[in-house]
């Protein structure tokens, strides 16, 4: 059988596939962060449309309400007061 010089045993890693493989699972992590990053930011994204939503119905079902006169003397006057009932801010 003839001698292969340089020739790596097959059950060993050599240095230069063991530094290709430490690359790429860095590669990956790195591409994992991003992934997880853009689905919270996703997320947060359709969570302030849910909100702006439940906004515009609470506001479309406030001004199609018909006040009577003594309640209407109480009804929010201003969107900073419809911001104080409802508990959180109204999209510009």
């Amino acid at each position: 059988m003839p001698s292969q010089q340089g020739a790596v045993p097959e059950n060993t890693v050599s240095t230069e596939e063991l530094r290709i493989r430490d690359e790429l699972e860095a590669e990956i992590e790195d591409l994992e962060h991003e992934i997880i990053d853009s689905m919270c930011r996703l997320a947060r994204h359709l969570q302030r449309l849910y909100q702006q939503r439940n906004i515009r119905e609470f506001t479309g079902s406030v001004t199609d309400y018909q006040f009577s006169l003594p309640h209407a003397e109480n009804a929010p006057s201003s969107r900073d007061e419809y911001q104080d009932k409802i508990g959180w801010p109204m999209p510009d």
